[in-house]
């Protein structure tokens, strides 16, 4: 892993620690010990400055045992003028080419690579909402936290 995505990691990591109230953010991270059914991720992002091209990331944090586990993620997005668009991602907990992760002691943080996006048609602060699947799979009793961000 070269330097530069290890210190990116690292300052997204600084920003979970952080609340996702404030508008004008470039990621957000909401904490959680598990992710029970029916709990929602609602997250605020700003995309303002959209002139070049960005990857729009979904990260989680989890105890190192959801290695090899697979979650499916309900994503639902709200324009800053309330248009809603929705998708579905399966992820799985590992190292590819595309993801990264990083280590500490039993934990692990995962960042996805989710969407390069380009000028969008509307700019400012959307909101996202991560939801899990409903099952009793176990990997979901893992997870510590979820969030999303953008790589300027």
């Amino acid at each position: 892993m070269s330097k530069t995505v290890a210190a990116y990691i690292l300052c997204l990591l600084g920003v979970a620690v952080a609340s996702c109230t404030q508008p004008q953010r470039s990621s957000c991270f909401k904490n959680m010990d598990g992710w029970a059914e029916g709990q929602t991720a609602d997250l605020r992002l700003d995309l303002s400055d959209t002139a070049s091209a960005q990857t729009l990331f979904i990260s989680s944090s989890a105890i190192e045992d959801a290695m090899g586990k697979d979650i499916t993620l309900y994503l639902s997005f709200k324009s800053p003028s309330g248009n809603i668009f929705r998708d579905t991602v399966n992820l799985k907990f590992e190292k590819t080419e595309e993801s990264r992760i990083i280590r500490q002691g039993r934990q692990i943080q995962i960042l996805w690579p989710y969407l390069e996006i380009g000028k969008l048609s509307e700019e400012g602060e959307w909101t996202i909402s991560l939801d899990r699947e409903k099952n009793n799979n176990t990997v979901y009793s893992l997870i510590r936290g979820v969030g999303i961000s953008v790589s300027r």
